[in-house]
């Protein structure tokens, strides 16, 4: 069965004509999608199985098709047709760059102190070091 549910939103990507050959003029696959378009969102009504093509199948709320003469139910399509349709809200979008949005707060005066104070050492190590003086 395929991974999508009953009354879940899909984007066709696929709206061209099958490539395996029925000579059923009308039904699902006899040369009419019955105006399914791609790049169109769709509501999944129901979900079943095709037994002759093994393949799993939907029927979808916006489309209404003729009768498949050998299965004896309404035609359906391919699920493969179709992706999850992913809704996010533009606050969710934010939370993805919130970290740069809002970055934590820098404190330069604790960098620089702590540079000066590193490099007063190492100074301070390298004259005693040569023998000079003391810092």
């Amino acid at each position: 069965m395929s991974t999508f549910r009953v009354g879940e939103r899909v984007l066709c990507v696929n709206a061209q004509l099958p490539s395996y050959p029925c000579p059923t003029p009308g039904s699902d696959w006899g040369g009419n999608m019955d105006g399914l378009e791609e790049k169109t969102i769709y509501t999944i009504r129901e979900l079943d199985h095709d037994p002759y093509l093994d393949i799993p199948v939907v029927r979808l709320a916006e489309i209404r098709r003729g009768l498949d003469p050998y299965l004896r139910t309404e035609a359906a399509y391919d699920a493969a047709r179709f992706r999850k349709l992913i809704i996010r809200s533009a606050s969710q979008d934010m939370e993805l760059f919130q970290p740069w949005l809002n970055p934590d707060p820098i404190d330069v005066c604790d960098i620089y102190e702590r540079d000066f104070t590193e490099t007063e050492a190492r100074l301070s190590a390298l004259w005693n070091a040569m023998g000079r003086f003391e810092l």
